[in-house]
């Protein structure tokens, strides 16, 4: 904002030698106020309104939502994967072991806000959510190979690397905290993997495989993710409903 500065001189009033002029008065008729205060009761009655709708509501996910699908019990009864998921976290993660190594893959609802939904050529098969997926992979009882981590995306039962990083420790990797992000940014990510000889680009692919990376695994991810977001909504509309009733 700029202030113009104004000199008081420029504003003194001179005497006027003309008769007065006589201003007439107008009175303002009084106007009604229109008050917007709300009543107890009608508070009362918003705060229950949304209780019911929110009960209403997740009563219907509740029953129509199963407790522990098939897939889920077929992918468990594998026994390769653990799968470890905790109410109120967006993130899901995947653990096994493969010889010496330990194996960890990190995925998220947000793969399910994030990707844009791609149209369809008249009978083409639906193609499945794109799901984004961290992969750590570091050497037990070899701390001083370091780790590495693998940028790839799970989407029509195949698995699509984007880049192989190498950290000199794995629990740079592993680190959540915005030092840890920070120190990650200014690490070298490895080249362009689209970029490399394709006989290697296939290898790595090959070498993932081996390791749990197939065609059950691919389509389980999108299939738990949307599992995971139902979940957590409907623990969303409890939530929620207890905190509107409460007085």
């Amino acid at each position: 904002m700029f202030a113009r500065s104004i000199s008081r001189a420029a504003f003194a009033i001179r005497p006027v030698q003309s008769a007065i002029r006589v201003v007439p008065t107008f009175r303002i008729a009084p106007c009604a106020v229109r008050t917007f205060a709300s009543t107890a009761s009608a508070r009362e009655d918003a705060a229950k309104q949304l209780v019911n709708k929110l009960k209403e509501e997740r009563t219907y996910e509740l029953e129509n939502t199963e407790k522990e699908p098939e897939f889920v019990k077929e992918f468990t009864t594998r026994g390769i994967w653990k799968i470890e998921d905790k109410t109120g976290e967006k993130e899901v993660t995947l653990k096994r072991t493969f010889g010496n190594e330990s194996i960890k893959v990190l995925f998220s609802t947000d793969a399910l806000t994030d990707s844009e939904p791609m149209e369809q050529e008249e009978g083409e098969e639906e193609s499945s959510v794109p799901i984004p997926v961290s992969i750590i992979i570091e050497k037990t009882g070899s701390p001083d190979v370091g780790a590495l981590e693998i940028s790839a995306t799970a989407q029509d039962a195949s698995f699509f690397i984007e880049a192989v990083s190498h950290s000199s420790s794995a629990s740079i990797l592993n680190d959540q905290t915005a030092e840890g992000d920070w120190i990650r940014r200014g690490k070298y990510n490895g080249p362009v993997f689209h970029d490399l000889d394709e006989n290697l680009q296939d290898t790595f692919h090959d070498w993932l495989r081996e390791r749990g990376f197939d065609e059950q695994l691919a389509e389980f991810l999108p299939q738990y993710i949307e599992l995971k977001e139902q979940k957590e909504y409907t623990s969303w509309l409890g939530n929620v409903e207890k905190f509107v009733k409460t007085a």
